[in-house]
């Protein structure tokens, strides 16, 4: 191979290196001090023919943004989430069927559609990270399906997370951990939410025989 080759070959390594650095796969863990972003799960169980049939399962399953404590409950946190897209369709068994799903913020809460955002500022913060693994819970619910044969369903939700959170604070001294571009609200300057971060949520059924 030639020097000229070799040098070309080099260079696309470089910048491949660069691109999975400047913009990981929305499945990897993303840490912002004491906050991290993950890809996530949530798992709906296994449930007979009867009960897929006639209600509805709801599950809270892990959003993907999880952040340790200590948390400062006497500083304004910033949490939103915005919903960029999914099919809420749930695909499997032998003959590729289908079930609607819905995702929410709350337990039986209203559904958040693909685009939409839910903003988490105004809940209590310690009750926020209660999912599993320390995260912020998300609530899916399957529809009724009659008729579904036996086998794993799953289909993924794409999130993008936007966050300020006040760690290790003591009154209004506060050690941020914030998602990218995220600029408090001072004096003059508005609040911007910035970029975000952006993961997966997978989401899994089993119908049993």
């Amino acid at each position: 191979m030639s020097t000229r080759a070799t040098t070309k070959t080099w260079l696309w390594l470089w910048l491949a290196v660069i691109a999975i650095i400047a913009f990981p796969s929305p499945g990897a863990t993303q840490t912002f001090k004491y906050c991290t972003v993950s890809g996530s799960d949530a798992d709906l169980g296994s449930h007979s023919s009867l009960d897929v049939a006639s209600t509805g399962r709801e599950s809270a399953g892990a959003g993907g943004l999880t952040c340790q404590p200590p948390l400062a409950l006497l500083s304004t946190s910033y949490i939103k989430v915005k919903v960029e897209s999914s099919t809420f369709q749930l695909t499997g068994g032998p003959d590729s069927q289908t079930v609607p799903f819905t995702i929410s913020a709350s337990e039986s809460g209203t559904a958040i559609p693909a685009g939409a955002e839910f903003d988490f500022t105004s809940f209590q913060l310690l009750n926020l990270f209660s999912g599993p693994g320390g995260s912020l819970p998300l609530y899916v619910r399957m529809q009724p399906k009659p008729g579904l044969r036996a086998g794993i369903y799953s289909g993924t939700v794409n999130l993008r997370w936007y966050f300020s959170v006040c760690t290790l604070g003591l009154l209004v001294i506060c050690d941020f951990s914030e998602s990218p571009g995220f600029v408090r609200p001072i004096l003059f300057t508005p609040l911007n939410w910035g970029s975000g971060v952006l993961t997966t949520m997978s989401v899994t059924m089993g119908r049993r025989e």
